[in-house]
């Protein structure tokens, strides 16, 4: 690829940094104001009656998808991509991988389940359709996965395969050799064989 046709990511993960680890993530935003656009839309939904849920009840419903959000998609992460987390224990705090939530790990699949099991859940205890949680969800859910992948592209995750030369809109992305070689490592081998041009120049 001509390095004239793309953009080097250079993009901060950080709005505010306070110390090598610890500061206001663009990631950790992209949930907040994901959650409080949801609670909106659920909110301005309930109380023009157009869904069976009460507007008195978005709060708690709030709630109970952010648990799931947040256990579902780090237990997600730890499921499908890292399951070394699970029984990853030691003396120190916090004791278990799973909760080392700060070197990073959220599995978009695994939120959709627990927000899934969060709903069954809220639907049993106030004798709801979860159908119709369920369509709530999806409603104020997708202003999350938006926010969530333009966080994604600020971290520099979740690239694609390798653009064409000449393909204008392409980014290079310093550190994907390395996460390819980690997670893909068969597509790699498949790739080197078949010519090197298939590879991101770094």
């Amino acid at each position: 690829m001509n390095d004239a046709s793309v953009w080097v990511h250079n993009l901060d993960p950080f709005l505010v940094q306070f110390t090598q680890s610890v500061g206001i993530r663009w990631y950790g935003l992209a949930y907040l104001t994901g959650f409080i656009a949801a609670g909106a839309i659920m909110m301005f939904l309930a109380k023009r009656g157009r869904r069976a849920i009460k507007a008195d009840m978005v709060t708690d419903y709030i709630t109970y998808c952010v648990l799931g959000v947040m256990i579902g998609g780090r237990f997600g992460y730890a499921l499908f991509y890292s399951p070394d987390l699970l029984t990853d224990f030691s003396g120190s705090f916090p004791f278990w991988g799973v909760l080392r939530v700060w070197e990073g790990g959220m599995a978009s699949h695994g939120g959709i389940i627990g927000v899934f099991v969060a709903g069954l859940l809220f639907a049993k205890r106030h004798k709801l359709d979860w159908r119709h949680l369920g369509d709530l969800v999806v409603l104020g859910g997708s202003v999350g996965i938006f926010l969530g992948r333009i966080a994604n592209f600020i971290n520099g995750e979740l690239f694609g395969r390798p653009s064409p030369a000449g393909w204008p809109f392409a980014v290079k992305f310093p550190g994907e050799m390395f996460l390819w070689l980690k997670h893909d490592k068969e597509k790699i081998i498949s790739d080197v064989a078949a010519g090197p041009d298939l590879l991101p120049k770094i």
